[in-house]
């Protein structure tokens, strides 16, 4: 007879054992056994790495910073100093730190330290 797991079982295999995963719930032991293969084969801290930037991605970077300084000062030249002004630049400045992040994270030629 062979053997054809069910359509939802994701099957995994390390050395002689078998563990699988049925439609995202899985025990224990298969879970963290799955978490240890994928540390082996795949950058888990990728996030948190340092990118150096290709010199494409550093001229797209000094072309968001031109443009996110820009609204900067208009925020500080035009809103009166007040809670919601506070908040616009905070949102402005995470804007723009996630916005050079996605630069850099998704470009295939920058370096990860």
């Amino acid at each position: 007879m062979i053997y054809k797991p069910h359509p939802k079982q994701i099957e995994f295999f390390e050395s002689e054992e078998r563990y699988a995963l049925w439609d995202g719930v899985c025990s224990n032991r298969a879970g963290s056994k799955l978490w240890e293969i994928l540390r082996r084969i795949m950058p888990i801290d990728k996030p948190y790495a340092y990118h150096k930037p290709s010199p494409e991605g550093l001229d797209k970077i000094n072309k968001l910073r031109e443009h996110f300084s820009e609204g900067d000062r208009l925020i500080r030249e035009i809103c009166p100093t007040s809670r919601q002004s506070s908040i616009a630049l905070t949102n402005n400045e995470q804007t723009a730190m996630w916005a050079i992040k996605a630069v850099v994270f998704n470009d295939p030629a920058s370096e990860v330290e």
